[in-house]
């Protein structure tokens, strides 16, 4: 056990060799790892990127449909004004529909009164009257 420890030139050479060996061995192993966990998230990096586009298109067309909506606004007005304004027309002539109905009744009852008794002369001057009445405003 006393013995000394005798290292050669070729020994510390082979020494050298070998450690650089494992060092040379390690570092590929770890690239290969390395690649391995790369090549593991790159479905996620392409997800990624997938997302961002798609999110660049969604906002994109928000924009159009907004646009879209705003325009889609501005036509519902214009045609609301024209509904509107149809609306009081068609009110307006319900209104004179009903009015001249009535003068039109009226002055029907008046000429059956009158062929009936012949001498209802009053109510044929009134019915005259409203009716005269009623043309001059229309």
């Amino acid at each position: 056990m006393n013995e000394p420890i005798m290292i050669t030139p070729h020994d510390l050479i082979t020494s050298i060799v070998w450690i650089c060996g494992a060092i040379i061995t390690v570092s590929g192993c770890i690239a290969v790892i390395v690649k391995a966990i790369q090549k593991a998230r790159s479905p996620d990096k392409r997800r990624d990127e997938q997302l961002k586009d798609l999110d660049k298109r969604l906002a994109a067309q928000h924009a159009e449909f907004s646009e879209y909506i705003k325009e889609h606004a501005k036509v519902h007005d214009a045609y609301k004004v024209y509904f509107d304004n149809d609306k009081k027309r068609i009110e307006d002539i319900e209104e004179n529909f009903k009015q001249s109905n009535r003068v039109i009744i009226a002055t029907l009852q008046a000429l059956v009164e009158h062929a009936r008794h012949g001498n209802n002369i009053q109510q044929l001057d009134e019915t005259n009257d409203e009716l005269n009445e009623y043309l001059r405003e229309k």
